[in-house]
């Protein structure tokens, strides 16, 4: 598995991608996404196979907020902090709450040297 470099210009705007320029992941996706990109808003893209994919994206409705993230095919990817800090708020603004509401969580369980 190579480093997987994930830009977030497009979602810096958004809560979720807020001070996440570029970050990286010893993981690659866990698959492609299927779909139509025309309904969602994608929040960072990684360069994969020499393709541009998104990796993070949002889709709001009426009937409420979805996220969809695919890297983590790996486990200790739920270990990097960055990593655990874009689910925290993913899950918080699907909630409808603030972004930052979990961030006490951020290092439970991770040792210094992680």
């Amino acid at each position: 598995m190579t480093p997987l470099a994930l830009g977030y210009q497009t979602g810096l705007q958004h809560p979720i991608g807020r001070n996440f320029a570029k970050v990286r992941f010893h993981d690659e996706s866990y698959c492609q996404m299927a779909g139509d990109a025309g309904r969602i808003r994608v929040l960072g893209y990684g360069q994969e196979d020499g393709a541009s994919r998104p990796l993070f994206w949002t889709l709001e409705s009426t009937r409420g907020r979805v996220f969809g993230s695919i890297p983590r095919h790996s486990a200790w990817t739920f270990d990097a902090p960055r990593y655990r800090k874009l689910s925290l708020r993913c899950v918080a603004w699907t909630a409808g709450g603030s972004v930052d509401r979990f961030n006490e969580l951020l290092r439970l369980g991770i040792t210094p040297g992680d």
